[in-house]
């Protein structure tokens, strides 16, 4: 999945909950009206979601707790 606004493109190698291996795919959506970060799951348009500015810091103030987290 591409469009005409990408100005950037980051993968992190990830895994389902089942172990199958899949990729995490970060994009820069520049002037893009649902939001100008990308995160999509599973490389599907279904498994993506679009975030603003402060929805990209809470996401990455949340995943900082989980990983925090006592087992």
């Amino acid at each position: 999945m591409s469009t005409p606004f990408e100005s950037y493109r980051g993968k992190c190698p990830a895994r389902t909950p089942n172990g199958a291996r899949t990729v995490v795919i970060v994009t820069r959506q520049s002037g893009h009206r649902a939001g100008p970060v990308w995160l999509t799951l599973y490389g599907a348009w279904r498994g993506t979601v679009c975030l603003a500015h402060p929805d990209v810091d809470a996401l990455i103030a949340l995943l900082t707790q989980a990983k925090g987290a006592r087992l």
